[in-house]
């Protein structure tokens, strides 16, 4: 599946083991207080609770590589243009445009939240099983409608993906081959209508098929979600970490 080749579900390790709904929770409370830290001794904390907790994981970087890489990007793109005229002291100038001091720091502090706050997702969140989320978010009282649109989109995503695959072979058969043109942008726009077209069919056909098995709105959960032992040595060992580090923020 092509959602499912993008978690990391598959590894053995401590924190695959640790409750769904316990992981889940931890990474919303840890995210949002990362999120509105102003000191830099949290967020260097933060990164490296974010590291540890990839390498309790023991998932490989190989595997993360392109996340990363594609966080660091925005972050890099920010370093270059956001602290120009921000005050503070310019550290330098550049075609007249002073490269400010509160401007770094503020983009330092976004790249040390950001790096944090998607090791810590990337090590908490993409090691559960897609269905296991939904479960957990339901477990955790979570409206159940967007409970049921996460896991109809990931199940359709699929679909859809296999749907364009197969458009796209389509039209390489053909010859098509994209330029910078006015045909290429046509080509597109029919690919995308076609696409759109193709999914309202096939979500029409799904729902006549759940009422032909009378759906009545409602699913049924069924899942063997057990808060362990080690889940509670996991949570309150969170909980004092939460309270370290807005501490932390508060006094430093």
């Amino acid at each position: 599946m092509f959602v499912q080749s993008m978690m990391l579900a598959d590894i053995d390790s401590h924190v695959h083991r640790l409750d769904p709904r316990a992981r889940l929770a931890a990474c919303v409370a840890l995210a949002l207080v990362l999120a509105v830290s102003h000191s830099f001794l949290v967020l260097c904390a933060g990164l490296l609770l974010g590291m540890t907790s990839l390498f309790a994981a023991k998932i490989p970087l190989a595997r993360i590589r392109g996340r990363l890489l594609a966080v660091n990007g925005f972050v890099a793109l920010l370093l270059l243009t956001a602290p120009f005229n921000s005050g503070g002291g310019d550290l330098f100038r550049v075609l007249g445009q002073g490269y400010g001091l509160d401007g770094l720091r503020a983009c330092l502090a976004v790249a040390l939240k950001a790096n944090a706050i998607t090791l810590l997702a990337i090590a908490m969140v993409t090691t559960i099983d897609i269905a296991a989320i939904g479960h957990a978010l339901a477990r955790l009282k979570a409206p159940l409608k967007l409970v049921w649109l996460l896991l109809f989109t990931v199940r359709y995503i699929d679909v859809v993906h296999g749907e364009s695959q197969r458009l796209a072979r389509t039209m390489r058969a053909r010859g098509f081959r994209a330029r910078m043109d006015l045909r290429t942008c046509k080509v597109y726009a029919d690919f995308v209508g076609s696409l759109l077209v193709r999914s309202l069919d096939r979500s029409e056909r799904v729902m006549a098929a759940m009422k032909c098995r009378c759906f009545k709105g409602e699913f049924h959960l069924i899942d063997q979600l057990a808060f362990r032992r080690r889940d509670l040595y996991f949570s309150s060992a969170v909980s004092l970490l939460l309270a370290l580090l807005l501490a932390g923020d508060i006094l430093l």
